[in-house]
């Protein structure tokens, strides 16, 4: 883009000589100031555009940055949710196993009097 700057600037350049042939050699821009011209512009609309990169991947970042926060909240409330929940189940398993364990003694108790 800098290059084809540069290029319609030494086009323009060579177009505007071109037509003012009878002009004065003082009048007509000199191909160094357009081109310095030129650059200055490309420069200023590059630098432009590279602060609004700058800011939009800032806000960006800030936006990952959010989501990330509530992502990793809403993984440590499902994470408390699910111990909870295994705690229960634990419990549960281990008062079935308490139940199991005196039916199986008050069958063996059962058995040995027949």
């Amino acid at each position: 883009a800098l290059e084809r700057d540069l290029q319609r600037g030494r086009c323009s350049s060579d177009n505007a000589n071109r037509s003012v042939k009878h002009k004065s050699i003082s009048s007509c821009p000199s191909p160094s100031r357009v081109t310095t011209k030129s650059k200055a512009i490309t420069i200023e609309r590059l630098q432009a555009e590279l602060n609004d990169r700058d800011d939009l991947i800032s806000e960006l970042k800030t936006k990952l940055d959010d989501n990330s926060d509530s992502e990793t909240g809403d993984l440590k409330l499902e994470n408390i949710r699910l111990k909870e929940k295994l705690e229960q189940t634990e419990q549960l398993l281990n008062e079935c196993r308490a139940q199991l364990h005196t039916r199986t003694l008050q069958a063996s108790a059962h058995n040995s009097k027949n």
